[in-house]
């Protein structure tokens, strides 16, 4: 491949230019960022999997059990808000 500019050539060209110590802190931060809403939305899943059979739960062992009006993502209720 003597005398052709590579994929892997090019990059490292740019990364010359621009410089290693500033990519991989934002590449961090991107990353990360990523994850934690990724996270988010999992937990969220989970809180509406959950909710219905923890109410039915709850309603057995004490049918008097008045409820917290979460939203069924775990969210409050926007009308607790105010």
């Amino acid at each position: 491949m003597s005398g052709k500019t590579t994929v892997a050539d090019m990059a490292a060209r740019v990364a010359a230019d621009i410089g290693i110590k500033h990519i991989v802190p934002w590449a961090l931060v991107v990353i990360l960022g990523i994850y934690a809403f990724w996270q988010r939305k999992l937990r969220m899943l989970q809180i509406q999997t959950d909710a219905a059979e923890r109410r039915e739960l709850e309603k057995r062992i004490d049918t008097g059990r008045s409820s917290s009006h979460l939203t069924a993502d775990g969210r409050t209720n926007p009308a607790d808000r105010e």
